[in-house]
């Protein structure tokens, strides 16, 4: 965690967003909600995401659609880089 509290700082997901970008090959938009990293972007952009993260045993990961954002998102929630 981050000194204000928050999971992530704002640093931070300015890096995994780029880090997301670089991986599913095209736009990825990434935000913090809670405890949880989630990128929203094509279906195909986030089944790349999962499948770059899909290998490393302490890590939740989850690809689905969202309704309310019309928009699949790939969740990942770490041990690691939570703490």
């Amino acid at each position: 965690m981050s000194s204000d509290g928050k999971p992530i700082s704002d640093a931070q997901l300015r890096r995994i967003s780029l880090e997301w970008t670089r991986k599913a090959k095209e736009p990825i938009t990434v935000e913090a909600i809670g405890s949880v990293i989630y990128g929203f972007g094509s279906e195909l952009a986030v089944l790349r995401l999962y499948y770059a993260h899909r290998l490393v045993p302490s890590d939740r990961l989850k690809v689905s659609w969202s309704a309310p954002r019309k928009t699949w998102y790939f969740s990942y929630e770490s041990d690691i880089l939570l703490g």
